[in-house]
């Protein structure tokens, strides 16, 4: 596969390709070439990574072929045909199809009638009036649908979301998984008055779930009144967790 001392050794798994590169750069330096991995980086002459191929399809053959292929030109690696790397006799990219390209009609070609339409005001009152009356007529046409559109949108994100709010997500799991299904909820403390430790308690106490909360509240060993405060807490809230 190339013009220098080199040993290419490609080996396939469930996780993709992995290739090693032994030999010799165009300056005679020994370097060893692994390459595995999610990422496409650059070859150095010690360790990289190189794209990994997965057995089903994608889209993008072409850009992992020339990164693959740049990246054995910065490890100096002179490969004959690298968009034909095969291993075991097989194309390791037969399973990926080129992606169809237009190139006539792209959907940037949107953007060219609203860049042609912004500066309406400024040429419109040079044409005559009928033309003029048909072309506020298509405008306002286009500017009322896309307000339909946005508030039909809106409702369809605010209703989901209200949906969501209001289910009960928790009855939704199987019983014996629920039971099993416990929060810890930690608060450290050091001077805070008593009365803000109870609000701040009483938040966590009003959640639907608080029968699985494990409410644990951390004082310092020299925190002032701290009996008078657990005392307090206690006969508050004590009902109110799984523990506190």
């Amino acid at each position: 596969m190339s013009k220098y001392s080199e040993e290419h050794v490609f080996q396939s798994d469930d996780r993709g390709i992995h290739s090693s590169v032994m030999g010799r750069n165009k300056s005679g330096t020994k370097y060893l070439v692994n390459g595995f991995g999610d990422r496409s980086d650059r070859f150095s002459t010690r360790q990289s990574v190189m794209t990994q191929t997965h057995e089903y399809e994608t889209n993008r053959p072409s850009v992992m072929q020339k990164q693959l292929q740049k990246s054995l030109k910065d490890a100096n690696v002179m490969v004959d045909d690298p968009e034909n790397v095969t291993y075991n006799g097989r194309d390791i990219f037969e399973n990926y199809y080129d992606k169809d390209a237009n190139t006539v009609f792209r959907w940037n070609l949107l953007w060219l009638p609203f860049i042609f339409l912004s500066p309406y005001p400024l040429w419109l009152p040079f044409v005559n009036c009928a033309l003029n009356a048909e072309i506020n007529f298509v405008i306002s046409c286009i500017v009322s649908v896309n307000y339909i559109y946005t508030t039909v949108l809106c409702w369809q994100y605010m209703w989901a979301m209200i949906r969501s709010f209001n289910t009960p997500y928790w009855q939704e799991l199987d019983p014996e998984l629920r039971e099993k299904v416990q929060h810890i909820v930690v608060m450290p403390t050091y001077k805070e008055p008593v009365e803000l430790l109870c609000e701040t308690i009483s938040s966590v106490a009003n959640q639907s779930v608080a029968e699985s909360i494990i409410m644990v509240v951390g004082m310092e060993e020299k925190t002032p009144k701290q009996e008078e405060k657990k005392r307090i807490m206690t006969d508050r809230f004590g009902d109110s967790f799984k523990a506190l």
